[in-house]
């Protein structure tokens, strides 16, 4: 039997009774918060009836522990009580987030996380794989994550977020926070796809120093409602962030996009490229913000966005911003939405595909771009079969 237990502070005093005093002090400050912030609305997306809900455990054993010594990998309240190494990272104090009342209950009632340590000079061989699965057990997942690379190092990891079929009131509520030393790269995938009645909400943040690089991959093929923010900030001098989306829609599936790049550092570079489909009621929202600060100087930022509407009754809304204090800088955006033409139909069609066959091999093939980008082949086989599932089987 799941014990559930209301978010309230007895039960943030009682998950934090073997806490450090550190520990203990940050969940309470932001339980506080917690507590004061009431749950938005969100008018696009319509939050109107969402209820938090009960906090359980998590006990799905979401990553496993190898011999490698070249970096440190451990559970997140093990390296938040040890605090020595997390500090930084932990007390990012710059905009990020789908919302105070979702970051703040994390960050108060976290049940699972990660911690990577990469240190210096360290490029790490293996891809670092976590799999965060909801089921009937574990149907709460608050999961914190913290990704530290030293100067001159390189790591790739995959977060995924999966679930076991048939199971409802699944909940995801998640935090990643990254900084990318000098000269340092960090490539990071996110898969999101859980069951139809799901929640999913996720909020990131990295900080970029001198020459360093951080790639986001994030692919939403799952969940009723999808909210999701990645800002990275561009802080010195050369250095880069790329963000490349892909999602599909169908059912009445929502899905809430926001991504920004912070340029802060003269000559830093950044891209956006967010490449989508929807079907029957879906409805999608992209929020996709340039913003180059004083002092970033020669910087150069993108972004752009494609959406194929398959049906009618979908919905899309773009509104990509570009924000400029500075005059020696490049930046240009772009968005666009449009249904299948027709003649690419007939021509496939006309060679022997199904009508569903068809609109599967054209989406594939507006998906191909950042497919193909993805570094890990066992992840691109994932998306391609669930564009195959979602848009041939329904």
């Amino acid at each position: 039997m799941i014990k559930v237990q209301p978010m309230d502070e007895n039960t943030c005093t009682e998950i934090s009774r073997e806490d450090s005093s550190y520990v203990q002090v940050e969940r309470n400050k932001a339980l506080k918060l917690f507590l004061n912030e009431s749950v938005p609305k969100w008018k696009r997306v319509k939050l109107n009836d969402f209820k938090v809900p009960s906090y359980s455990r998590y006990e799905y054993p979401y990553f496993k522990i190898g011999a490698e010594t070249e970096f440190c990998l451990e559970e997140i309240s093990i390296a938040l009580n040890d605090n020595s190494r997390v500090k930084e990272v932990v007390n990012i104090n710059k905009s990020f987030g789908v919302g105070k009342k979702f970051t703040s209950m994390v960050e108060a009632f976290y049940n699972a996380g990660i911690m990577l340590h990469v240190p210096k000079n360290t490029q790490v061989s293996n891809v670092i794989k976590i799999d965060y699965r909801l089921d009937r057990d574990n149907p709460l997942l608050l999961d914190y994550n913290i990704i530290l690379a030293e100067q001159s190092s390189k790591v790739t990891i995959v977060i995924d977020y999966n679930s076991e079929n048939g199971v409802d009131s699944l909940f995801h509520n998640g935090i990643t926070k990254i900084i990318a030393k000098a000269d340092s790269e960090v490539n990071i995938v996110k898969l999101q796809r859980m069951q139809d009645t799901s929640y999913h909400f996720d909020s990131n943040i990295a900080i970029v120093e001198g020459d360093a690089r951080v790639n986001w991959y994030t692919i939403e093929m799952g969940s009723f409602l999808s909210a999701t923010d990645f800002s990275t900030y561009l802080d010195e001098r050369g250095s880069e962030g790329t963000l490349k989306s892909l999602f599909l829609g169908d059912g009445e599936r929502k899905l809430d996009m926001s991504y920004q790049m912070t340029h802060l550092g003269a000559n830093s570079n950044s891209d956006i490229q967010s490449h989508g489909a929807l079907k029957d009621k879906a409805y999608s929202i992209f929020r996709g913000n340039l913003d180059l600060k004083k002092g970033a100087k020669k910087s150069v930022g993108a972004e752009s966005q494609t959406v194929l509407l398959l049906d009618k009754e979908v919905r899309c809304d773009a509104l990509p911003v570009l924000l400029c204090e500075e005059d020696d800088v490049k930046a240009n955006h772009a968005a666009s939405a449009g249904q299948l033409e027709k003649s690419k139909l007939y021509y496939l069609m006309s060679r022997g595909l199904s009508m569903l066959e068809a609109k599967k091999l054209i989406i594939e093939g507006s998906f191909r771009p950042i497919i193909d980008q993805i570094p890990m082949v066992d992840i691109r086989e994932i998306v391609e079969e669930e564009v195959t599932r979602r848009i041939i089987h329904g």
